[in-house]
């Protein structure tokens, strides 16, 4: 059975997955909605912030009914500031973790040799 470190960061690793896929799910729906009612964007800003802002306020194909749908999902996407903040730290805590201990048992080799 791995140690608790290990089995602690496989549980991060599995959280942000999750969180990964959902938010892809959401902006993949995003896109296809747009698309199955013909409005036009750019697919390479449709994801940021200050587009789709304008998107939903100024493109006259976006109509009433698919409004409240694109909403939904995009405030799905963006989660607060201060949680998108805790997870960065968290990940980048749990990635320093990583490389430490994948760089410890190395260290250890080097000096008995």
């Amino acid at each position: 059975m791995a140690s608790t470190e290990i089995r602690d960061r496989r549980r991060i690793f599995r959280y942000r997955d999750l969180m990964v896929r959902q938010s892809v799910q959401l902006k993949n729906r995003i896109s296809g909605l747009l698309l199955e009612t013909g409005v036009s964007y750019n697919k390479r800003q449709l994801h940021y912030v200050g587009y789709f802002h304008d998107l939903m306020s100024t493109n006259p194909e976006v109509t009433d009914s698919i409004r409240p749908l694109l909403k939904i999902c995009r405030d799905q996407i963006e989660p607060p500031l201060n949680f998108q903040l805790w997870v960065d730290i968290l990940l980048l805590v749990c990635l320093l973790n990583f490389v430490f201990v994948i760089v410890e048992p190395v260290d250890s080799v080097a000096h008995t040799l």
